[in-house]
């Protein structure tokens, strides 16, 4: 198969035109199809997935830490994490307040460290109380520079999803 047949069967099923060169010893080839709406973002331009309600993909270089609490009471919730991380933490029992609301629950992004392989951190309530009476930590990907990652806990559940939990 010729390299415009590859591409024109990669266009057609984009549903787009385009002007398509492959090689010096194969001129250019034209190729239009019908112009359809695009039901989902081509794979290429897609960034970190999202969760459900979320605000924006998660920034390269960061942890977006989703946090869920029965009853909906986030007042004085925070993350305390202070391995791995890129900027001075707060002084204990001091936290990083969530700063916004997905379909989940809360949600905050910490930058992190460019030499740290994981985070750990707390759930805390800003005095001391902590949601998980253990240290809990983040293990970085390997893409995480370029990426970010995200972390979903749940109140009472001492355990880091790395997938949004049911």
């Amino acid at each position: 198969m010729k390299c415009s047949s590859i591409i024109q069967a990669s266009i057609l099923s984009l549903g787009v035109s385009a002007l398509v060169a492959c090689s010096k010893e194969e001129p250019p080839v034209a190729q239009s199809a019908p112009q359809v709406a695009a039901s989902a973002p081509v794979a290429a331009e897609q960034s970190q997935p999202v969760a459900s309600g979320t605000i924006g993909a998660v920034k390269p270089g960061s942890v977006r830490f989703h946090y869920q609490r029965v009853g909906g009471d986030y007042e004085g919730w925070g993350v305390y994490a202070w391995k791995g991380v890129k900027d001075e933490p707060p002084k204990w029992p001091g936290n990083l307040a969530f700063e916004g609301k997905d379909a989940f629950g809360v949600y905050l992004d910490i930058a992190v460290s460019s030499e740290a392989a994981m985070m750990d951190f707390l759930i805390t309530d800003g005095t001391g109380k902590k949601d998980c009476a253990t240290d809990q930590s983040v293990t970085f990907p390997p893409t995480i520079a370029q990426r970010g990652t995200e972390v979903w806990i749940k109140s009472g559940d001492c355990k880091v999803y790395t997938e949004q939990p049911l």
